[in-house]
Formats: structure tokens, sequence, C-alpha cells
């Protein structure tokens, strides 16, 4: 969030009863997002929410720069954000967006990976509701007719010839990656 401290914040009810109660969870103040540190998480109930994440989803909410979303809701004309409760984290949620390529759905951590979502796999058992993760798999299928649309966060595949969505990628500045997922009507290639 750092990275872009003007953009609103739209986050789940779900999540902010999640973090409350992470908050209150007994021994709380031994808790660090650092699964494999001595000391660290553990994967213990209340793991992930490191408290730095906790201080900028906080300030959002205070400043006025948050939009609080109960369930589903239509963000603008072809933006829409589904809940995936308990996917991944208490108030998880999808992101539908309407390209030139069709609808794509970002589920962030709650999609394993690409190939857990073509192939039905589940991911972290320790903190991931399995139901609720194969409902957002679904999910996704419905919206977007597949799962060659469906994005997760730590795709291992990314950017390269085997995951379709970023197989149109290149290195950019300082080793960075880019990939062109959908261009709009009418719109040149930035691929060199």
């Amino acid at each position: 969030m750092d990275e872009f401290p003007k953009a609103k914040l739209y986050i789940q009810k779900e999540e902010l009863k999640g973090i409350e109660w992470a908050l209150n969870y007994p021994g709380h103040e031994r808790i660090r997002a650092e699964n494999t540190s001595p000391g660290g998480c553990s994967r213990t109930p209340a793991c992930g929410y490191p408290p730095k994440t906790v201080d900028q989803i906080y300030s959002k909410v205070l400043r006025g720069m948050a939009v609080i979303v109960d369930g589903d809701m239509d963000v603008v004309p072809g933006v829409k954000i589904h809940a995936a409760h308990r996917a991944h984290t208490a108030g998880s949620q999808l992101l539908e967006v309407n390209t030139s390529i069709g609808k794509l759905m970002f589920g962030s951590d709650a999609y394993s990976s690409w190939e857990a979502i073509r192939d039905w796999e589940v991911a972290n058992v320790q903190q991931t509701d399995s139901v609720q993760q194969f409902l957002a798999y679904e999910k996704c299928y419905k919206v977007t007719g597949g799962y060659a649309n469906c994005v997760a966060a730590h795709e291992p595949l990314s950017y390269s010839d085997k995951y379709p969505l970023t197989r149109n990628h290149w290195v950019g500045m300082n080793g960075g990656r880019l990939a062109e997922i959908a261009l709009a009507p009418g719109e040149a290639s930035r691929r060199k």
C-alpha cells in the first residue's frame, strides 16, 4: 500500500473483523508475519496480519480513503468485487475485470496458482478454508468461462510460456518483469 499512497482501499467488513479477532487473540503480541522464523507465527490461527499491514489498513480507514465492502460490489462499470470470505483470510475477495480478451478474475491469495485452479488443488490447509477456496475457483470458472483467465498472486509460472496470461512478457529496467495481458482496441503493443 505504500507504493500507492493516494489509492482508495476496498476492504471487506469481514477482513476488519478478522483483524480485530487476531488483535485480541491470546498471545497476539508474539505473532509475526514471518512464518518460518523462530518465534514467528508458526501457522497459529491469528497468523497473517503483520503490524505494518494493520497500520496501513487502519490509516486508510481513519483518513476516509477506504471503502468497507460487505459482500459483492460493483466498483465501476466493468469492475466488480466478489466476496470470497475465508478462501485465504477472513475477508478475501476476488476482482472481476472486463478486458479485450474477456473477463479476468484476480484472486490474489484466494487462488494458490493457475495450475491449482485448473487441477482443483487446495493450498495451505493450515490457514485456508479449503471449501471456500474451491468456491473461489468455481466463481472464476463461472464468471470467466474456465480457468484460463484466473489470476493468482504468487503464480510460479508467471512470465513463462507455460502461463497463458503472461506469455507475452519481457524483462524491463533493473530486471523487472513486465507482461501484456490485454490491450485496448487499437492499442499498439509495448513489447520490445
